[in-house]
């Protein structure tokens, strides 16, 4: 015989698999609103509206959990980006696709992961660990681009390692300045694109000339 008085939904108890996932989706969500920092097992209880000692039997060990929580943040941008430049079919389009893509503002959130990540990794390993991983990921990835472009006469590199470094470099360096809105959000893809063009002996305006993509215009 049903105890439920009228009026009362019975609570449903979730399995310990949707438990963690629910948690790791606020975890995100909180990560990107109010950084990483502010991520706790008492920010996580008050947010979901459970008790505190529930998400301390889920997450354990708080350090790896703000560690793997930037991690699939940072990388879910990457994997973002990846597709976005996969159809252009020039080495000189994806990295139009990619200055276009990072520069422009409303990206905040995720740029201060980046920050934040840094900023924690200074005093805590697992979280240095995950920070260099997520950097070799974009090292990867744009040495990928640049040695596709130089194999097709596109670019003029003697160091497609070095010159992966700098744009990853530059772009970081946007990161903070878009932060607290330094410079003109409207020049972002001038400032970055210049000394990459510089870089790879293209002309200037090279990536930041109106380009038309699958008929969307990228000015």
């Amino acid at each position: 015989m049903s105890m439920t008085k009228p009026g009362q939904q019975r609570r449903q108890r979730m399995s310990p698999r949707d438990r963690v996932a629910a948690i790791e989706e606020e975890a995100r969500q909180q990560a990107l609103e109010a950084g990483l920092q502010a991520l706790t097992h008492r920010s996580l209880a008050t947010r979901l509206g459970v008790s505190h000692s529930l998400i301390v039997h889920y997450i354990s060990d708080l350090e790896e959990f703000r560690a793997q929580t930037y991690s699939k943040l940072i990388l879910a941008e990457l994997s973002s980006i990846e597709r976005a430049v996969a159809p252009v079919p020039t080495g000189i389009g994806k990295l139009v696709e990619l200055v276009r893509l990072l520069s422009v503002t409303g990206r905040e959130e995720t740029a201060s992961l980046w920050l934040d990540g840094w900023t924690i990794g200074r005093l805590n390993a697992l979280m240095a660990a995950e920070v260099r991983s997520a950097m070799h990921a974009w090292q990867d990835f744009i040495e990928e681009l640049l040695s596709a472009g130089v194999h097709a006469g596109e670019f003029e590199i003697d160091d497609v390692s070095g010159c992966a470094w700098e744009i990853i470099a530059l772009f970081d360096g946007l990161n903070s300045h878009m932060l607290v809105a330094f410079g003109a959000p409207n020049e972002y893809k001038l400032r970055m694109a210049a000394p990459i063009e510089s870089r790879l002996g293209l002309q200037p305006g090279t990536l930041t000339s109106a380009t038309k993509f699958k008929g969307e215009d990228r000015s």
